[in-house]
């Protein structure tokens, strides 16, 4: 098997047609996978998360919450600790853990009805925070579980 690549992984999960994961699931999966963790329950657990919480669009981002459980599944011991340092590397690299600045959404839009969540936003706007938030994570971690 080849290295493993946080970008290749999280591409993957996102971006992977009608079988593709939400933001949520994309981040605790890639982390969950980097660390050789395999848990049909993950992927359940972290769905209604995306979207900023159960396709909402209004609240923390779920790469946010994804990276949350993540810290929970591997820093047992302290995950709010660790937690807060999360919340407090996103708010400062993108100035908000909030899904619809992440995503740039005007007041008027509404995702829902106007569909502007669109493949272009998912990958320019979602897809660097997934992939910033899994590296982070392991780069905290290491690379031993």
């Amino acid at each position: 098997m080849g290295k493993f690549s946080v970008e290749e992984t999280a591409t993957k999960l996102f971006m992977a047609g009608e079988n593709r994961f939400n933001c949520s699931q994309t981040t605790l999966l890639t982390v969950a996978k980097y660390y050789g963790i395999d848990n049909d329950q993950l992927r359940l657990i972290t769905k209604p998360f995306g979207g900023g919480l159960s396709r909402s669009f209004k609240y923390v981002c779920g790469a946010v919450s994804g990276g949350t459980m993540a810290l929970g599944l591997l820093f047992p011991e302290d995950p709010a600790i660790q937690g807060k340092q999360l919340l407090d590397y996103v708010e400062e690299k993108y100035g908000t853990v909030f899904c619809p600045k992440i995503l740039k959404l005007a007041p008027n839009e509404d995702p829902e009805k106007d569909d502007v969540v669109t493949e272009q936003r998912r990958k320019d706007n979602c897809l660097p925070i997934i992939i910033d938030i899994c590296n982070w994570i392991i780069e905290k971690k290491g690379k031993q579980l």
